[in-house]
């Protein structure tokens, strides 16, 4: 795998830029003249005979308030699924050590290998990495974990009828030597592949969980054989020898699919349907991986003088590839719902600084007649709350509705998952409140005789 895995590719498109720029012009225009028109029609009688209405008027500007926080809580709870999302993509178990193993990528056919000869050049690479300090174990696959690589083929089960709804499908692995003890993959039937399975000798298979549950339903898969493609091949049947627990190898959302992975070894010729280069060299490290990669390149280097050596990585580096589109959607979603949180939490304080300079003569009365100043705190706080009501009754249905449509870029989160609800709910109130607080702040420390005589 090679280049950025981001599904987030941004480029600059002309069109884009017009259309951004003439939106943001029509905007500022559109909602710079409602106050312009509301200004010309003012009514000059009632600032003299009366004192701004104290009565709550869902007006253009709470309007305005409750669109900000009720599109706030859409991009908010989008953007907590999507960290809800990202955090159960990384704490699920892989199956394999991915801390431990470090991957050489290699590539036999561009230096001149011969499927013959690769048997003799894998024990080499083997043996020769083998000797480093603080590798415990070494072999070679087709393909890594999570490299984006995969083989699939149909396959004929010994003295089992081929199923009349459709072939049955695998994805297919080619593995040295102690590969599962390498991976760090728990073998739970049978043996992993050996120093036994040699060229040679019988062709021999590890099958998966998965591969043992549909396919050999209720029965001990040890020692039955099957071949790839249709009907059976006695020449290219693989004898099963062990079953190994189920591993992320393709996808870390998808279901793990049926595998099985013959010993690489073993495979008769190149003409043969199991026939295949190793691209990967993998090595199990006791203590730090990152630090072996420079001795890796140079004990390959003289097994193998004329071997590429694509590139030398720990396989942790391919798990957090794989989950950088997740964080990619996460930082993106997460940066819009704050830039919209702001704007709800700066329309509230404007909103409401606004309403409580207005009625700056109301609250000196009241507090004159002997209102105490947490009712005037009160009487604040209440409207916004008044506003975060309205604005979740809005938000809460059109988020609901929202989040349905990017449940297939979900794991293991439902769309309408509670706890993101929940918390993007507290958080909403939390900012919103404190928005709110500055402006009852101040009026609360309102000196009647000077709010009688406000003008």
């Amino acid at each position: 795998m090679t280049g950025s895995n981001s599904a987030v590719k941004a480029t600059i498109d002309s069109r884009t830029l017009i259309f951004t720029a003439g939106v943001s012009v029509f905007a500022g225009v559109l909602f710079g003249l409602f106050p312009a028109l509301r200004s010309t029609d003012t009514d000059l009688a009632t600032p003299i005979k009366n004192s701004p209405d104290s009565r709550f008027r869902f007006g253009l500007g709470n309007g305005l308030v409750v669109f900000q926080i009720a599109a706030s809580l859409v991009l908010v709870v989008g953007a907590g699924l999507f960290l809800r999302t990202l955090q159960k993509l990384a704490d699920q178990a892989l199956g394999f050590d991915e801390d431990h193993v470090v991957v050489a990528r290699i590539d036999p056919w561009s230096g001149g290998y011969t499927p013959a000869q690769t048997p003799i050049l894998y024990q080499s690479l083997i043996d020769r990495v083998d000797a480093i300090p603080g590798v415990i174990s070494a072999t070679v696959e087709y393909s890594e974990p999570l490299s984006g690589s995969s083989w699939t083929s149909n396959f004929t089960i010994e003295d089992v009828a081929p199923n009349s709804a459709g072939a049955m499908k695998v994805h297919k692995e080619l593995v040295g030597p102690n590969y599962f003890a390498t991976q760090g993959i728990p073998i739970l039937l049978g043996r992993d592949i050996g120093p036994q399975d040699r060229p040679g000798s019988t062709l021999v298979t590890v099958i998966n969980e998965t591969m043992a549950r549909e396919f050999f339903p209720g029965i001990n898969p040890i020692g039955r054989r099957f071949s790839l493609g249709s009907p059976f091949n006695e020449k290219e049947a693989m004898t099963i020898v062990g079953v190994a627990a189920d591993a992320r190898f393709y996808s870390l959302r998808d279901p793990v699919p049926p595998m099985e992975f013959c010993a690489a070894f073993t495979v008769p010729d190149e003409a043969s349907h199991n026939a295949a280069y190793a691209k990967a060299l993998l090595l199990r490290v006791n203590g730090s991986a990152r630090a072996i990669s420079t001795e890796v390149r140079e004990a390959l280097s003289q097994a193998a003088p004329n071997l590429p050596v694509v590139n030398v990585f720990v396989l942790s580096k391919r798990v957090s590839d794989s989950l950088r589109p997740n964080l990619s959607a996460a930082e993106l979603s997460g940066a819009f719902g704050a830039l919209a949180l702001l704007l709800a939490c700066l329309g509230v304080y404007a909103t409401m600084a606004y309403r409580t300079s207005r009625r700056t003569r109301e609250i000196g009365i009241r507090l004159a007649l002997g209102a105490d100043r947490s009712d005037v705190l009160w009487l604040i706080i209440k409207e916004c709350l008044a506003l975060l009501a309205v604005a979740f009754l809005i938000g809460i249905p059109v988020a609901l509705a929202s989040s349905r449509l990017i449940a297939n870029q979900l794991f293991d989160v439902r769309p309408a998952d509670p706890l993101t609800f929940i918390i993007v709910s507290i958080l909403l109130t939390i900012v919103t409140l404190a928005a709110s607080y500055v402006p009852a702040r101040r009026a609360m420390r309102v000196d009647p005789m000077v709010a009688l005589r406000y003008e």
